[in-house]
């Protein structure tokens, strides 16, 4: 809307290439206005000439995928810095967003590389004329020349302590010291406060504190809450010459901004924020013109996520504290690349491709040189076949060994067990596990919880079965996440013998599920105050494999995602947080329940801990709990959320480790050693709003008119 509140109906001219259609009209509108505007000489007005139109449908035209090539040509025709500046300064008269916020918010990443790269701080469309930003202008050229605040303090000091002496000289003549008092140290805002004369008037009697927080904290422009609180879209200057655009949330960054380093030209990231911290999704690019795409947690990469570096070469795959880690693919310039599994960013074990495309070598490798058994696959052409080449590295040379004339091979590896006699232990697929490649078996010889399960097997001095030897692991199956990049079960079957070599059969034969550590959420709703009602405990209803030719219908607790800071999510969190409005996000929200446990410790590796949320709801929302935790439940029939009384949990579960808990619960409640909620309560739900009353049928009232006025003609 313009400032009197008519309609838009143009845009500036750099937003006509984000907004493409915004002054047209479709087809069927332009056909109504032709019929509507011919006038008596048959002429036809077309709908476009209409002064003050714009199309009814620009929710849907303002959709439509903007130039962005064509905006950026029209910007590089800007040669001058201060008329590209200027032109950015031109906000979306709807939306009232900077192109810089737009490109932010839409994830445009290379429309905002190139912005803040041409102009820095010219990107993110600061009115230079605006107060607050002349005045940061004017720190900004003092502050090199500016006393410090503790140089201010010191000299001021020294003035007292010299005032004091000229004082007791002259023994207490009061005049005298009056005539002698010194004006005090002006300090660096009252000097800044004196260079802005120009405002002086604007900024009234609070003029210095106003010129003092500018110089502190930077310039802020955007929305806020009525007590001054940053909460929705703005933009930031801070002292030290950074830039921040995007969404704040009581008074810290959270949600999707861009930030823009003045130290380090060129060093920008693009992407989503929580409290201040990079986490999410998002984009940085680093002076050297290395660039990283993918996820973030607690301002590091984490998880999936591809880095190119300056030289061409890149990581494309799992990241864990800064450090490659995980399944992924490094590419080099040359066209050779590794694809496997890295460990604190070395390569450890999987395939080099080599640069001829004819070659690959699978194996293990260490410091990026292959290590231990391995095989060549050689293509020598479509007519003329491929060959195996199996060999050792030894010492960095390639021993040979048997060459078979075919390609087709089961995937083998070797894991290092140092505290094994073997040294290396033979790692494959089982019999009935087929139609896997040797990716599958990378990722499975990496599987961290197979390393701390291996580790637990190995024998020590201490250990009295230090007779026992592993000499090889089948694996039996493998599961992935939805994406199927992440590993998140493994299940394989370990080959022991004794001390003279005999396999040992009975417990050796059975397999072990192995997966990582996982989390529990004990979710315990009570009733408001004084209520008698039994609380209610949200289980997941769901199919779980007994064994792998048998399945039934449990209920358990369900399993959440932590995150380093204690943060809890999930699909659980996610569908049930939103559905009874909880807050089981919050890490200050939960507390540990019971130690650790193990569902089955013969058969699995995984420990799994409880937390536990504790809140009081309202009468109300208990009534409704059953209805939303169906609404909640994506599919029913696979898996649903259902809310058990507490007393009833030991009854309906045959799940241990949910068993143990609510157990420990119903305990800890009796001898009231349980916490009466870890969260606030809830407050009442919101009434719903009344439906508005009818509006009167004004249909009779225009018909009489109607009759009223043909009679006044008639007459």
């Amino acid at each position: 809307m313009s400032d009197d509140g008519a309609p838009v109906t143009e845009l500036p001219q750099m937003w006509q290439f984000i907004y493409p259609l915004f002054n047209k009209k479709s087809e069927e509108e332009e056909e109504d206005d032709n019929e509507e505007n011919e006038d008596d000489e048959g002429s036809v007005v077309s709908g476009r000439d209409k002064p003050n139109e714009r199309p009814a449908d620009y929710i849907k035209l303002s959709k439509k995928a903007p130039r962005l090539g064509q905006l950026i040509r029209f910007l590089n025709e800007m040669e001058e810095e201060e008329e590209m500046t200027a032109a950015l300064l031109e906000r979306d008269p709807v939306t009232q967003q900077t192109l810089l916020q737009w490109a932010t918010l839409n994830g445009h990443h290379m429309l905002v590389e190139y912005l803040v790269k041409r102009l820095q701080r010219g990107a993110f469309g600061f009115d230079p004329e605006a107060m607050e930003v002349a005045i940061y202008n004017r720190w900004e050229e003092m502050r090199p020349e500016l006393p410090t605040a503790a140089e201010v303090a010191a000299k001021q000091q020294q003035k007292d302590y010299e005032r004091a002496q000229r004082s007791a000289q002259l023994n207490g003549d009061e005049d005298e010291d009056e005539e002698n008092e010194e004006e005090p140290e002006p300090t660096p805002e009252d000097l800044v406060f004196e260079a802005v004369e120009e405002f002086h008037e604007q900024l009234g009697e609070g003029g210095v504190g106003v010129v003092k927080r500018i110089g502190e904290l930077g310039v802020y422009i955007g929305a806020r809450l009525r007590n001054g609180t940053k909460q929705g879209l703005g933009q930031s200057l801070f002292p030290n010459g950074d830039c921040y655009a995007g969404e704040y949330k009581l008074n810290q960054r959270d949600g999707t901004g861009v930030y823009a380093w003045a130290a380090m030209k060129g060093l920008c990231y693009c992407g989503q924020w929580q409290q201040n911290r990079r986490h999410g999704y998002g984009r940085m690019v680093y002076p050297d013109g290395s660039r990283y795409l993918g996820n973030w947690a607690n301002n590091a990469k984490d998880g999936q996520g591809r880095y190119t570096y300056a030289d061409g070469s890149s990581y494309d795959g799992m990241w864990v504290a800064n450090q490659k880690h995980g399944h992924g693919v490094y590419r080099f310039t040359d066209g050779s690349s590794y694809v496997g599994t890295f460990y604190n960013n070395d390569f450890v074990s999987g395939e080099w491709q080599l640069a001829n495309g004819t070659s690959r070598y699978v194996g293990n490798f260490e410091k990026d040189v292959p290590v231990g058994s391995g095989v060549f696959i050689h293509r020598c052409g479509e007519k003329a076949g491929a060959y195996l080449e199996e060999g050792t590295f030894q010492s960095g040379k390639w021993q040979p060994g048997a060459i078979k004339g075919s390609t087709k091979f089961v995937p083998h590896l070797e894991l290092r067990a140092p505290r094994m006699k073997a040294q290396r232990v033979p790692l494959g697929f089982s019999a009935d596990c087929n139609g896997h490649t040797t990716t599958d078996l990378v990722r499975a010889a990496n599987y961290a919880p197979l390393r701390r399960w291996i580790d637990a097997l190995t024998p020590t001095a201490e250990d009295p079965r230090r007779g026992v030897e592993l000499k090889g692991i089948e694996v039996c199956a493998l599961s992935y996440d939805g994406d199927g990049e992440r590993l998140v079960e493994l299940r394989v079957r370990p080959i022991v013998v004794d001390a003279e070599g005999k396999r040992l059969r009975g417990r050796g034969e059975e397999t072990v599920l192995l997966k990582e550590p996982a989390a529990r959420l004990f979710t315990l709703l009570e009733s408001a105050a004084g209520s008698a009602a039994e609380p209610l405990v949200v289980l997941e209803r769901a199919l779980q494999f007994v064994s792998p030719d048998a399945e039934h219908l449990q209920h358990r607790l369900p399993v959440v995602e932590v995150t380093a800071d204690g943060a809890v999510g999930g699909p659980f969190v996610r569908a049930v947080d939103g559905a009874l409005s909880l807050s089981l996000w919050r890490a200050e929200n939960t507390i540990d329940l019971v130690p650790p446990l193990r569902s089955n410790p013969a058969y699995t590796s995984a420990r799994e801990r409880v937390l536990l949320y504790a809140q009081h709801l309202h009468r109300d929302a208990i009534a409704t709990i059953t209805e939303k935790l169906q609404i909640a439940s994506v599919d029913p029939a696979v898996c649903a959320y259902v809310a058990v009384p507490l007393s009833q949990v030991v009854d309906v579960s045959t799940d241990a480790i949910t068993v143990i808990a609510a157990a420990a619960v119903l305990q800890r409640r009796a001898a009231q050693k349980l916490p009466q909620s870890t969260a606030p309560a809830l407050r009442p739900p919101t009434p719903l709003v009344p439906p508005p009353l009818p509006r009167p049928d004004l249909q009779p009232l225009y018909d009489a008119k109607k009759v009223r006025d043909q009679e006044k003609e008639a007459e």
